[in-house]
């Protein structure tokens, strides 16, 4: 995602348990190289979240560590990425 300036991704999550769902959406410079856009479900298993996008082709797989997330999400081609908690 070099050269896309601040390109912003919103993943919003609530957890029961190991499983969580919720929803994405990506910013307008992102969602041009990454369009999420839509519902969420997924498992925690360990500090390691997966999940696919239920109406649509995205999935990924991050690592929790604290107020962060790091890994890779997808749709067709991986794109890593740096996920942050921010207070709503």
């Amino acid at each position: 995602m070099a050269g896309l300036g601040r390109p912003e991704l919103w993943l919003e999550l609530e957890q029961e348990g190991p499983r969580a769902k919720g929803s994405v959406r990506s910013s307008t410079g992102t969602s041009q190289i990454l369009p999420l856009n839509g519902l969420v479900e997924g498992t925690i298993a360990g500090d390691v979240f997966s999940f696919r996008q239920t109406d649509g082709p995205g999935r990924g797989e991050l690592a929790v560590r604290g107020d962060e997330m790091t890994g890779e999400v997808a749709i067709g081609q991986s794109v890593p990425m740096i996920l942050r908690r921010v207070e709503r």
